[in-house]
């Protein structure tokens, strides 16, 4: 049933290419990265989120620490806006495509400190997720 409903959504919707693949019997994983790519094409040119790494920090010079602390937390809406609002916006046509009525973005504050010279940073982003077909679809996009 899962596998019928995903494959008539790829011939549906795919791209020859996708198409093509579809018909050479592949595992469900990519069959299911192969619907994702087809999903979350509203969202295909925004800035996909990137996890912030200990590099990423910028520690004093005298700092020889590579431990970081991280955590994500829920955030209440992004004080910007227009990147918010345009995520929403493309997000609720993958609401449409696929009738899931659990279709969610959630905007997560990204925090990293170093436990010894103090360095910070924090990234904002909105995290997309649904459930389509019995598996569950997300992508997270930076703000």
């Amino acid at each position: 049933m899962i596998e019928s409903v995903v494959t008539d959504f790829i011939l549906t919707h795919g791209d020859p290419s996708q198409k093509e693949f579809l018909a050479e019997g592949l595992p469900r994983n990519v069959v299911k990265r192969l619907a994702s790519a087809i999903l979350f094409r509203p969202l295909a040119d925004l800035p996909r989120y990137r996890r912030i790494e200990s590099c990423d920090l910028r520690h004093e010079r005298s700092c020889e620490a590579a431990v970081a602390h991280f955590s994500v937390s829920i955030d209440r809406v992004p004080d910007d806006r227009e990147a918010w609002d345009e995520v929403v916006e493309r997000a609720k046509r993958i609401g449409a495509l696929t009738q899931s009525p659990d279709l969610t973005v959630v905007a997560r504050r990204h925090a990293a400190a170093c436990e010894r010279c103090g360095a910070k940073i924090q990234r904002l982003s909105a995290l997309v997720s649904f459930h389509w077909a019995g598996m569950v679809f997300s992508r997270e996009y930076a703000l």
